[in-house]
């Protein structure tokens, strides 16, 4: 999960784009009236989905009123953006202003929030390394010319299976994350009676997101076990070994099928 200092430094530096907000004392009537009209542009142009342009409305009137408010729809629109953690600055922030009977549901969306962000950064691709440099030889060094070492062919199938096998491994793994977190929230509604469990129709959209999500898991760590397995296979054996590798997809999850020859 992100860390509170991570967090605390992110939105210091979002905190920076935020003009700073008046002393209430200090607000004149004009700017206060100029602020309600601003907020009602804003609150148009955010049901249209123009959400830059909501958030320039209301950033602007933040700077006329300091209204706390403004941080909760900003906070909304840039949820909206996929600006997480804007987003999440910008709740904390409303938070110090909000009633007391909402900073639990706030605390609850924030953490959402958190775990959005989570996934996201687990499904992004993480950059190969660079190849080390070539050493010239000796002669090459003398004459100034650059040594050239002879290149292998390259096998580009289980090159591929490797890149998928990988990419199901993340996929499988971010769905089984979601899976038990949904499965966690359903244990907390239902009730154990006796040798069976008693669970309200408010478990049901849980256990669904449970049930679904493991099937995604099951299929994506099978599938890149799979694929894995089959790539190291074809980069090992001989380029005269043809792997031959076979999916078979159940109701229930997936099974992996490997075969080699050598020839």
């Amino acid at each position: 999960m992100i860390s509170l200092l991570f967090l605390c430094l992110s939105g210091a530096a979002h905190a920076q784009s935020l003009p700073p907000a008046p002393d209430p004392a200090d607000v004149q009537p004009a700017d206060d009236a100029r602020a309600r009209e601003l907020f009602e542009n804003g609150s148009l142009l955010y049901d249209e989905g123009r959400y830059e342009d909501a958030i320039a409305a209301w950033k602007e009137a933040w700077r006329l009123s300091g209204r706390a408010l403004l941080l909760f729809n900003m906070a909304n629109a840039t949820e909206r953006l996929g600006r997480y953690e804007e987003a999440m600055e910008l709740l904390s922030r409303y938070r110090a202003f909000a009633p007391a009977e909402e900073r639990e549901t706030l605390d609850r969306r924030i953490r959402n929030i958190e775990r959005r962000l989570d996934e996201v950064e687990a499904m992004a691709p993480v950059p190969a390394p660079l190849p080390p440099p070539v050493a010239a030889t000796s002669g090459a060094a003398a004459t100034g010319s650059v040594a050239t070492v002879p290149k292998k062919p390259v096998r580009a199938v289980p090159l591929v299976l490797l890149g998928v096998g990988g990419a199901s491994l993340v996929t499988g793994a971010v769905f089984g994350v979601r899976a038990l977190g949904a499965r966690a929230d359903a244990a907390a509604l239902c009730t154990p009676l006796g040798d069976q469990v008693w669970c309200p129709e408010s478990a049901a959209g849980p256990l669904a997101v449970d049930r679904e999500s493991a099937l995604v898991a099951d299929i994506g760590l099978g599938v890149g076990i799979g694929a894995v397995a089959g790539g190291l296979i074809g980069l090992l054996l001989p380029q005269k070994a043809p792997v031959k590798v076979a999916l078979h997809v159940q109701d229930d999850g997936a099974m992996v099928l490997l075969g080699g020859t050598i020839r």
